[in-house]
């Protein structure tokens, strides 16, 4: 059977893969409830030497939030909010860790032969930050815009809107965001507890 789309990309956060869904089957009332529309299951995370014994022998954790596609549909752009951090790590506090984004070949994405494989994984890219959520491409294509949510070790902190060159997937630009007035000279330590607490509310924690 050919998939001929359009489709939906959609994560899940807990798990390392993303999913691409044929919309029109997904549509049909017979699919209602069941896995039928998915056409499709790729790794967005690597595998990582998770035991210190030298071996990639885990994939990485990863939580995939946030995705963006290119206008032409040939790539996939996936935010993975604790990047490259074993499963062990993420599932201890998911916040804090380094972030990446994924990009994803859709091509290869669609082949069979990737399923729940590394095999679309076209690169993956470090955001130079800690718990990256919201991720947009510019209008002209040009650029992938990642709004980080956390600073590192903590799910407060996060004030860095980073720049992704597509064309050299590398950090061009981090625009450091202002902090509330309140918080007064310097920047104050991040409040070192989960959210929701009274302590939030000094740093933009964009997602």
């Amino acid at each position: 059977m050919v998939n001929v789309g359009p489709f939906l990309i959609v994560s899940g956060r807990w798990d390392n893969v993303v999913s691409i869904v044929d919309l029109p089957a997904a549509l049909k009332p017979a699919n209602d409830g069941t896995p039928s529309a998915i056409v499709a299951r790729v790794r967005v995370t690597p595998d990582i030497d998770a035991s210190g014994n030298g071996r990639l022998d885990t994939a990485a954790s990863g939580q995939p939030v946030s995705v963006a596609v290119t206008s032409d549909g040939r790539w996939a752009y996936v935010v993975n909010h604790s990047g490259r951090s074993t499963p062990a790590a993420a599932a201890a506090f998911q916040h804090g860790h380094p972030g990446t984004v994924t990009v994803v070949n859709l091509a290869r994405a669609l082949d069979p032969a990737s399923a729940g494989t590394t095999g679309a994984i076209e690169a993956i890219v470090p955001t130079g930050t800690a718990g990256p959520v919201g991720i947009a491409l510019t209008p002209d294509q040009r650029h992938l815009v990642v709004a980080s949510a956390e600073a590192g070790g903590y799910e407060d902190g996060g004030r860095q809107i980073t720049l992704i060159d597509v064309q050299s997937l590398s950090v061009v630009r981090q625009v450091v965001q202002r902090l509330a007035p309140e918080s007064g000279d310097g920047a104050p330590e991040p409040c070192p507890h989960p959210g929701p607490h009274p302590g939030f509310g000094l740093y933009p924690n964009a997602n």
